[in-house]
């Protein structure tokens, strides 16, 4: 299996089992980072753009639409 995918892998069972608190407080969390961040730039070029054109994150953030990055 090639690392990134394992990563991806691993990452996708973390969020499954967080609690909606849990993921609504990690959600808000990374949607104050910003271009000064050193975390902004290892985040995809979409997740990038999201952050920087949305005002705030959907009300709800148990949608699997949502893609948590760790």
């Amino acid at each position: 299996m090639e690392r990134e995918k394992a990563l991806s892998q691993i990452s996708e069972c973390k969020v499954e089992k967080l609690s909606p608190e849990q993921r609504e407080a990690l959600i808000l969390d990374w949607w104050g980072i910003d271009e000064d961040d050193v975390e902004y730039m290892r985040l995809p070029i979409e997740l990038r753009g999201e952050l920087t054109s949305c005002e705030s994150p959907e009300s709800n953030v148990m949608n699997p639409n949502i893609i948590l990055y760790w």
